[in-house]
């Protein structure tokens, strides 16, 4: 009766939570500064999420065009009175402006802003603002830091939203700090492949920007909303964006360049891209009039057409009047005393049906970010005549995929302007450019407009989600980049240096010793290659859904391994190398290799030890008549499993195949980094060393040390000789192992932010942590009569596959049985025979056990496990808590993570005792509150619709 009232109850629970989901969220969007072109680029975001019954307040100061349900928008002020006080009080014309070669004043600027804010600050609506409760604020913060303010006193999860590609001083308030040697400052319109001199200007300026906002701006920003709201002890603008939950970027890779991206920061370039719909009628006569297409020309809405000089006027009028085509304008009139009859003006036009025009040749444009997207999506070529802030630097990036001609703005011409109208007229390159990069900006996984939904309602779903913040928010500069850590390095490489030389002297050593010697598209079927040499079981199981799934979309892949496959899959042809199994048994007797042992002398494994057992699979491999069939074959993609497996890139290289990277666990520093990736070791702990990810200054020292000792001994001993062998094997031309890994065309990472914390990634490596989870199947009936033996649930028990539990210490052993032989639960224990002498009946063993059907299975209380990358996320996917007993490698930080999260109780394998194995087991059969946590976690397996799309594309 009491299980069916504690059913009762949860389903009762869930239905009210289901039913306050379906009432949808109140969200807060709320701007005190704002442009007619950013705030359309992200109101499609608004209108999907009202479709979704989420409740909409949005305070801005500029009207939409169109009502939209569950949007209830409040004006804040009358935003063309606002720019009329702008271009008479402070004398802004952006015409005069660039003619004079002046930039924009940050100072007259930040005045204006200033104002701004306490002007809507006393606006009434701000008080009963202060009185709702909200689920989400939406802000978006281009001079608009401000209204941070209210955000605090709301009490509520944060989500920003950059309208252009996220500018480095704002990623670096939420943990992500740009490079400033390939990511150019957003006003600079540098290229990214910077010279030395651009290098160094791009690092000035964003010093110089970073000392306006810290010390200038963001203070006089904090003043006003503390004034006004009458609390001194708001938080700085630092702080309370620091705090973000989510922020959304209005760009893309394909135009903006990749840049090193948290979790916490998705690019939705193209949110507010559309198909084209039909124009209305009035344009299309107006088209049809001509036979040769027409030209849209439109300096966006921030730019008043009106404001231009008669003599720029003119000379654009010129020259339409000498085209066969007809030309669209947008201009503040609809009539002009000397228009062209090839010419029509119009106040609004709607551009994205223009752009999508199967009749249109070119959009003149001032290279604004919302226009340049747009022209992508709809494949139009530009002719561009940038004016002011990220303007140049679009128009650069256009220039770089060759789908525009720029023009100076201040050096046009009639026959200039001609010149650049017949070029994109006469030469087809320009469009073909564009419908290139059009088909690679349109290539997503799903559509910005659902992916930037999807995180939105993450974040409300897991309550502001604080796993996806990395402990880089909490460091500042210096020690982000492990400044303080290196200085301490030199100061104490100096002492030991001027030590040793007194030292020599003292001893009458020269003191004129010469320090040198001191130093010596859419799936398409093709043929795929999944290659490794070295492998584990475990390993493979990671990416072997990947490998069924491209066989069952058609593709024709072929599997080199060591490990066989665990059942024949469709198009997938297995091709086994050696016996993984019996080399892997062989080393260990032959080297004496007992983890057990190990661990308890508290040993680390030998890595030159490992590195001959390498060379010796590496040569053994190549030696195979596969390998040379393989080299008589051609491939379109190969998928490399790369950890250990450097060897095997001497015939990638053969190949000529663009090549994509599985890392069976969550990507490590010195595979990043060959991508172009530097995860910064002041908040991302070496996989090796199991260090939380907020660390201490020791640790963080600690961390940088070993990093370079790894760094040191992978390039300078074990690269080398691997690449000796290769090329002994197949020809002296072939590059480095590094050359070779630099050109990988994507990497897949084995982890997720859920669990292994967030890292800046860039777009080609992609998190797919969870690939080879799946929801559990029914057991095989001796294990399932084995279950129901007993009452209360059981505990499964695995070491993993490559560690051996045959090989455990006699006395561990006896003391874990001892502990199984006094639980009522029963116990599945994955050993290497299935007979013990004294074994408990309550204990039953076995080779093989179904790993995920037992952790799925609706009766297990526990998994006892070495912490390993596949078992622990299983874990998390299933979710199960687990008793852990991290051994080597990579399961030391899996535990410190799970112990992070609390869904752990881990043991020291050395110095656990019966009654500390047994206080353990009770702890996770008593804290309900730790299975809760684990059933709760979110994993992109479970939460992620677009995670599989992502692994597919592979192909």
């Amino acid at each position: 009766m009491k299980n069916l009232t504690g059913i009762l109850t949860v389903l009762l629970l869930s239905t009210s939570l289901l039913l306050d989901k379906a009432n949808g969220d109140k969200i807060l969007a709320v701007t005190f500064f704002s442009s007619k072109s950013h705030k359309l680029t992200y109101m499609p975001l608004f209108e999907e999420l009202g479709k979704r019954g989420h409740e909409i307040t949005y305070l801005n100061p500029i009207k939409s065009i169109k009502t939209i349900k569950n949007v209830k928008e409040i004006l804040t002020l009358d935003w063309d009175e606002v720019e009329k006080k702008i271009m008479t009080e402070k004398k802004f014309d952006l015409f005069e402006d660039k003619a004079n070669n002046k930039m924009m004043n940050p100072f007259l600027m930040i005045d204006w802003f200033q104002d701004l804010c306490r002007d809507s600050y006393d606006l009434p609506i701000i008080q009963e603002i202060l009185k709702e409760s909200y689920d989400l604020i939406f802000v978006q913060p281009l001079f608009n830091d401000c209204v941070l303010g209210l955000v605090h006193k709301l009490k509520a999860p944060l989500v920003l939203f950059s309208p252009v590609s996220l500018a480095g001083f704002h990623a670096e308030k939420v943990g992500s700090h740009f490079p400033p040697s390939f990511n150019p400052n957003i006003f600079l319109s540098y290229p990214r492949e910077m010279t030395f001199y651009q290098r160094f200007v791009n690092f000035g300026f964003n010093l110089m920007m970073e000392g306006i906002l810290r010390f200038y701006f963001e203070p006089g920003m904090e003043a006003i909303y503390r004034e006004k709201l009458g609390d001194e002890s708001i938080p700085s603008v630092r702080e309370i964006m620091g705090n973000a939950s989510l922020f959304l970027s209005n760009g893309h890779f394909t135009l903006h360049g990749p840049k090193p991206f948290m979790p916490d920061i998705v690019d939705v370039g193209g949110l507010h891209s559309r198909p084209a719909q039909p124009i209305p009628k009035d344009l299309e006569d107006f088209i049809k009039k001509g036979k040769d297409g027409f030209i849209y020309f439109s300096m966006g809405s921030a730019i008043k057409a009106s404001q231009m000089p008669d003599a720029k006027r003119k000379i654009f009028l010129n020259v339409f009047s000498k085209l066969k085509q007809q030309v669209l304008w947008k201009w503040e009139t609809e009539t002009m005393p000397d228009l062209p009859k090839n010419v029509k003006l119009s106040k609004w036009l709607p551009q994205q049906d223009l752009l999508g025009h199967k009749d249109i040749k070119m959009f003149i444009t001032h290279c604004g970010g919302g226009s340049t997207e747009e022209a992508i999506y709809h494949g139009t070529p530009l002719l561009g005549l940038p004016m002011f802030g990220d303007q140049p630097l679009n128009a650069k990036l256009a220039k770089t995929h060759d789908f525009i001609v720029e023009m100076d703005w201040n050096a046009l011409t009639e026959e200039s302007f001609m010149s650049a109208i017949q070029e994109l007229l006469n030469n087809p390159k320009y469009r073909d450019n564009v419908k290139k990069i059009s088909t690679l900006y349109k290539d997503q996984p799903d559509s910005p407009l659902n992916r930037a939904v999807y995180w939105v309602e993450y974040v409300m779903r897991h309550k502001g989600a604080p796993h996806l913040r990395s402990e880089g928010r909490k460091l500042n500069f210096f020690q982000y980049h492990s400044y303080d850590v290196i200085l301490t390095y030199i100061a104490i490489i100096s002492i030991v240096i001027y030590l040793i030389f007194s030292i020599l002297n003292l001893k009458g050593y020269p003191s004129g010793l010469d320090s040198r010697s001191l130093i010596n598209v859419r799936f398409v079927q093709v043929k795929i290659l999944v290659l490794s040499f070295i492998s584990t079981k475990s390993h493979k199981l990671t990416y072997q859904p990947l490998i069924e799934e491209l066989g069952k979309r058609g593709h024709d892949v072929t599997v080199l391994s060591p490990i066989p496959s665990p059942k024949p899959s469709k198009n997938v042809k297995d091709i086994i190398t050696m016996d993984g199994e019996a080399m892997m048994v062989k080393f260990m007797k032959e080297q004496n290799f007992d983890m057990f042992k190990m661990k308890e002398e508290n040993k680390q494994m030998n890595p030159f030890l490992m590195f001959g057992w390498f060379e010796g699979m590496c040569r053994h491999t190549y030696d195979l008549p596969h390998v040379r069939d393989i080299l008589n074959e051609s491939f379109d993609l190969i998928l490399m499993q790369p950890m250990f497996n450097d060897c095997a890139l001497g015939l990638v290289y053969r190949l000529k195949a663009p090549l994509v990277l599985f890392s069976p666990v969550s990507i490590a520093n010195f595979l990043a980094e060959r991508a172009g990736v530097y995860f910064p070791p002041s908040f991302i702990p070496n996989v090796l060393l199991g260090l939380p990810s907020e660390m201490n200054f020791f640790q963080r020292m600690k961390n940088l040390g070993f990093e370079m000792i790894i760094r040191a001994t992978i390039n300078f001993l074990y690269e080398p000789k691997v690449e000796a062998i290769y090329r002994e094997k197949l020809g002296n031309d072939i590059p480095s192992v590094s050359e070779i890994l630099g050109n990988a065309s994507l990497i897949l990472s084995n982890g997720h932010f859920s669990l292994h914390s967030p890292k800046p990634l860039m777009p080609d490596i992609v998190d797919v942590g969870g690939l080879h989870s799946r929801p559990a199947n029914p057991l095989p009936k001796d294990l399932e009569d084995f279950i129901k033996k007993g009452k209360d649930g059981f505990i499964y028990f695995s070491m993993g596959s490559a560690i051996k539990g045959d090989m455990m210490p006699e006395a561990k052993r006896r003391m874990i049985l001892n502990v199984f032989s006094k639980l009522k639960q029963q116990v599945l224990w994955k050993w290497e025979s299935e007979t013990m002498p004294d074994l408990p009946k309550n204990v039953k063993l076995s080779k093989w056990l179904p790993q995920q059907d037992l952790l799925g299975h609706k009766d297990i209380k526990m998994f006892i496990t070495h912490c390993g990358g596949g078992s622990t996320e299983e874990s998390i996917y299933h979710g199960v808590p687990l008793v852990g007993f991290p051994m080597l490698g990579d399961q030391l930080l899996n535990a410190e993570l799970a112990k992070k999260h609390d869904f752990i109780v881990e043991l020291q394998w050395n110095d656990f005792s019966e009654e500390e194995l047994m206080t353990a087991i009770h702890e996770v059969l008593i804290t309900q509150g730790i299975v809760i946590m684990c059933s709760n976690y979110p994993m992109s397996s479970r939460t992620d619709p677009h995670i599989q799309k992502i692994l597919l594309s592979t192909g």
